[in-house]
């Protein structure tokens, strides 16, 4: 068995192959329990992808730069330094927070799934309601809030939402920012190995990227590695399938 982080994964407690098998189906045909049970399956896809990207910010230099340049800071003039520091999901209104140079960046991840009325700031539970993010982070002094699996909130790169008189800036961005800008021979075997499982999450742009990598040729026993790159072309051209 290969050793990577989706090989991990589907061996972990994250992993549920009946929830694999049945992406597919459309939730008119499913139970009530069925969706509530794809849901919380669908979270713990989110909860590994973001416990491999954490990883990988702590080992891997050169992607925690790109990171914390792309994702984290907002035109504050910031520069990455040696307090940099990762928690995965710190509390329950958090899925990474990073600290760096005094400032705190809360990062929210989707697969998929909407933002829930408390994690968006375009609702008032988000910043009037105890349980918003918006509430929360200001009770911890957090200022920074980026949604990263873009569904066209328009936040853009920067809005700022008012919070019992504090200000949270909040931005969003799609899966698309994490290797925008790297070159991929200069990508490590880890962060390569990343951006494969992140494919296998089903996360499309990086689907897309994984097709690409396929050379499909004329003999019959080619054909699974040409419908793979037709399906991820097809999601491609699907607005309804971006994320």
């Amino acid at each position: 068995m290969n050793s990577s982080f989706y090989t991990l994964f589907r061996r972990g407690k994250y992993y549920h192959a009946n929830y694999h098998a049945k992406q597919s189906v459309d939730d008119n045909e499913q139970s009530k329990a069925e969706q509530e049970r794809d849901k919380r399956e669908q979270r713990e896809n989110e909860r590994f992808a973001v416990a491999a990207i954490a990883f990988c910010l702590k080992h891997d230099e050169s992607f925690r730069r790109h990171f914390f340049e792309k994702v984290c800071r907002q035109n504050d003039g910031s520069e990455l330094n040696g307090d940099f520091r990762i928690e995965f999901e710190p509390k329950p209104w958090a899925d990474l927070k990073i600290q760096n140079a005094g400032r705190e960046y809360v990062i929210e991840f989707k697969i998929g799934a909407r933002l829930e009325p408390k994690q968006n700031p375009n609702n008032d539970e988000f910043n009037k309601k105890p349980d918003g993010y918006g509430f929360k982070m200001q009770e911890n002094g957090i200022q920074r809030y980026t949604v990263l699996g873009k569904e066209n909130l328009g936040l853009g790169d920067r809005k700022i939402v008012k919070v019992q008189g504090s200000e949270i800036i909040c931005r969003e961005y799609s899966w698309n920012v994490l290797s925008d800008g790297l070159e991929s021979s200069k990508q490590s075997p880890m962060l390569r190995d990343l951006f494969d499982c992140l494919a296998s999450l089903g996360i499309e742009h990086f689907e897309f990227i994984k097709a690409e990598k396929i050379q499909v040729k004329l003999p019959l026993n080619e054909a699974v590695g040409a419908l793979l790159v037709f399906d991820a072309i097809k999601k491609r051209l699907d607005p309804k399938g971006s994320y």
